[in-house]
């Protein structure tokens, strides 16, 4: 089984841990919305099947803001800098892998007796493998930063060119 890393960011420190219930949670909360999104567009439609890829595209397109992310690259670590604001460090997590960043983010608030749902998700395949343990968050003012230092396995090597 493939190890993954959750990274929990809680007021400018990181608990690292086996995948955690959150991290599923929050994807179970978000499939759920996109689905009562998806079936009311269905019933919008007329309930006329053969259209059930386009209504869930089209309920994913409308709930799900995509997760700004650049990444810098040093000769040690990788720098993911993401943009999540609205959201404070109880409302997001992020899965880290080897080689995979995955951000996933949800808000639920009452405006007037309603409720009103927030949902941002964003993955990224990173350039080298990275070492998941030894990453470490901050989240201030909207901006995720999450510094992997790269895998040791990963690094570079000089190959030698000979004549024929």
């Amino acid at each position: 089984m493939k190890e993954h890393v959750t990274v929990n960011t809680k007021k400018d420190q990181v608990v690292l841990a086996p995948t955690s219930l959150m991290v599923w949670d929050v994807s179970d909360r978000m499939t759920k919305q996109i689905a009562k999104r998806a079936f009311q567009l269905f019933e919008e439609c007329g309930c006329g099947s053969g259209h059930d890829l386009d209504h869930w595209l089209m309920a994913e397109a409308e709930l799900l803001a995509p997760v700004p992310m650049k990444i810098k690259e040093t000769q040690n670590d990788f720098r993911i800098v993401a943009q999540v604001r609205g959201f404070n460090e109880d409302e997001v997590t992020f899965n880290l892998e080897k080689n995979q960043l995955t951000i996933r983010g949800i808000k639920q608030t009452e405006k007037q007796g309603e409720s009103e749902i927030k949902m941002i998700y964003g993955s990224i395949s990173l350039p080298s493998e990275v070492v998941p343990e030894k990453a470490h968050a901050t989240l201030k003012n909207g901006t995720l930063e999450i510094a992997a230092p790269k895998s040791p396995t990963e690094t570079g090597k000089t190959i030698a060119v000979t004549a024929a």
